[in-house]
């Protein structure tokens, strides 16, 4: 944890990550030492997009997730499970849009896909059927109940989503 506060600052007001001037004993030769700390002390650090919305970024040649960065660093210690941005932002590292949660909880928690058809998080229409479909799931358990139409889907889809305990930013766009 003190390389990690070596070698980086976190806001935990704006969520941003930035490089610290680093130390000789990080770098081979003068050179690189004097090049790094030229180029690249208060910028931005770990802010690549990766997996969708995420950011991450390279230390010493490791790839890191930036919430999971700016967790450790707020809270001295690397999460125990994984790091959920609230509302469903994940450029938005702000402390206070950081949760720990297990994976579960986690996939209760997400915005509605691009490939959605309905617009509406587990609702879909099923053309073997010719009806709409309303489904949630929750600790390995599917539910699942067809509907003539779409209203009535998207209806019961959110009273299972209250039942079920999704939080309540689930399927936000």
């Amino acid at each position: 944890m003190s390389t990690l506060r070596d070698l980086l600052s976190y806001d935990c007001e704006t969520g941003t990550l930035k490089w610290e001037v680093r130390d000789r004993k990080y770098f081979a030769c003068d050179w690189s030492f004097k090049v790094w700390n030229k180029r690249y002390p208060n910028t931005v650090a770990l802010n690549t997009k990766h997996a969708g919305s995420h950011c991450a970024g390279r230390i010493f040649d490791k790839g890191y997730l930036a919430h999971r960065v700016a967790w450790a660093l707020h809270y001295g210690e690397w999460p125990d499970g994984e790091v959920d941005h609230i509302d469903g932002d994940g450029e938005n590292n702000r402390i206070s849009n950081l949760r720990v949660v297990t994976s579960s909880e986690n996939s209760m928690n997400t915005k509605v896909h691009g490939h959605n058809t309905s617009g509406h998080i587990g609702v879909y229409f099923e053309t073997y059927t010719n009806r709409w479909v309303a489904s949630a799931e929750r600790r390995g358990k599917r539910v699942k109940a067809r509907f003539k139409s779409k209203q009535e889907a998207i209806d019961h889809r959110e009273k299972l989503s209250r039942e079920l305990g999704f939080h309540e930013n689930h399927g936000k766009r």
